[in-house]
């Protein structure tokens, strides 16, 4: 896609090395962490060049025209979180409802981190 200037893997497993064919790309980037966890992805960058961060899970595919609209929906407002796995919680009894609820209810109470761009 032409809006992606980089890639950098947020790589947590400590049992496997990355694969070599990902290190000898040009434009990723490779960050190795001690403790396997989801969590991994949210610390810091050591080179977080660009803004705009897309946080996306390895088994997430997305093509080029929905990242484009997520970055144009980002840029309109850069202090928000934009992404595409809304859920829907309703009380009283907190029942956790997913995108097929949030489509026919027209209303979402948080967005997962699933495939989502967020200021660095």
């Amino acid at each position: 896609c032409k809006a992606v200037a980089d890639i950098t893997v947020v790589w947590s497993d400590v049992a496997r090395t990355p694969p070599q064919w990902l290190e000898t790309k040009s434009k990723v980037f490779v960050e190795r962490h001690e403790s396997d966890s989801l969590n991994n992805r949210f610390k810091p960058l050591s080179i977080p060049k660009q803004e705009a961060i897309l946080s996306i899970d390895d088994d997430i595919f997305i093509n080029c025209q929905t990242l484009n609209f997520m970055l144009e929906a980002w840029t309109s407002a850069p202090k928000q979180m934009v992404g595409l796995a809304p859920r829907l919680i309703l009380r009283p009894h907190f029942q956790y409802l997913r995108w097929w609820s949030v489509y026919w209810n027209g209303a979402f109470s948080l967005v997962l981190t699933k495939v989502a761009i967020f200021h660095r």
